[in-house]
């Protein structure tokens, strides 16, 4: 019980604490003796206490043990992630006498998975906006591609090759310029301040 490098937290039926390990204590960042008494809930974020009530109920009612992750809510305002297990103790009659929950500490974990989901989303958004930057000089290349189609008079000929040529001269900056971000995350490039 205190030897192991995860929280443990024994409770009773109606859900309060028993007993707790100096690791959840740690977690929790209270004495354990401002912890035994309390209810399971008192430390889980607001925003996860329903789904873990719910979770609770079904384990007491029919003995399911389940696993979930939570963020608790430390007295230093600090917000945590861990992620239990919670299973029940049977008594002599075989039905759950109480709870006991194993916690693990998952908030890097879930700090590394928000920065990559973060991440993720910028790097949606650039290809979105690339995307657009690159279609525009699409559309007046066309037009004058179009036009050189069919017979016209040359002054006609030469505006459509300046818009071309304009046109695909912005394409070849864009394409340097996504090329030169892609080299700069790469590590290839270093900028430096002037």
């Amino acid at each position: 019980f205190e030897q192991t490098k995860v929280g443990i937290a024994e409770a009773s039926l109606d859900g309060v604490l028993l007993n707790v390990n100096q690791r959840y204590a740690d977690m929790i960042g209270l004495p354990r003796e401002e912890i035994v008494g309390r209810r399971v809930d008192a430390f889980v974020h607001p925003e996860d206490t329903p789904d873990n009530l719910a979770l609770f109920a079904a384990l007491v009612e029919y003995g399911v043990p389940y696993e979930i992750e939570n963020r608790f809510l430390r007295p230093d305002g600090r917000a945590i992630w861990v992620g239990k297990t919670v299973t029940p103790v049977r008594g002599r009659e075989g039905g759950p006498a109480t709870v006991m929950a194993v916690y693990m500490d998952v908030t890097e974990r879930k700090l590394a998975e928000a920065a990559l989901h973060e991440a993720a989303r910028r790097k949606d958004e650039f290809l979105a906006m690339l995307a657009h930057e690159l279609r525009n000089p699409l559309a007046p290349i066309r037009t004058a591609a179009e036009t050189l189609k069919a017979p016209v008079d040359p002054r006609t000929i030469a505006r459509a090759r300046e818009v071309i040529a304009r046109q695909v001269m912005h394409l070849g900056r864009l394409v340097d310029d996504l090329l030169d971000v892609s080299r700069i995350t790469q590590g290839k490039i270093a900028l430096h301040p002037i």
